[in-house]
């Protein structure tokens, strides 16, 4: 059973037309960033800035494990366009398939370091969240 492999080959699919695509590595099905805060924040600026949505579900390991495990999940959660790892233990998964990366991106905490980082002139949409 292979539950890594680098470099996701739909990649340039999932996020093309960005100078900075960043890679992904596939965990047991869904294909996890390897970004942190400031990758992650570049990347979502560089986003604003063409014509289109992305769509993120910040992914940790009961996300990963529903992807693997309920294919009704896995399809509707297809419809994403990336999966920023927010949890330890898939930041360790990624690393041993030579990520190198330091933490996870936290949701809410890339939420305010995105908008304290945010160019002066953007405008935000914010939809969802209870």
């Amino acid at each position: 059973m292979i539950l890594l492999q680098p470099f996701h080959e739909d990649l340039p699919r999932l996020i093309s037309g960005t100078i900075s695509a960043i890679q992904s590595i596939d965990l047991l099905g869904t294909p996890l960033l390897v970004t942190d805060y400031t990758g992650l924040s570049r990347q979502c600026v560089e986003w604003s800035r063409e014509s289109r949505c992305v769509a993120m579900d910040f992914a940790n390991t009961q996300i990963v494990t529903m992807r693997r495990r309920d294919h009704a999940f896995r399809e509707l959660t297809s419809a994403y366009d990336c999966f920023p790892p927010d949890g330890m233990p898939l930041i360790w998964c990624l690393n041993a398939a030579g990520a190198r990366l330091r933490d996870r991106v936290y949701g809410p905490t890339f939420m305010r370091k995105f908008l304290e980082s945010a160019p002066k002139d953007a405008t935000h949409y914010l939809l969802g969240g209870s």
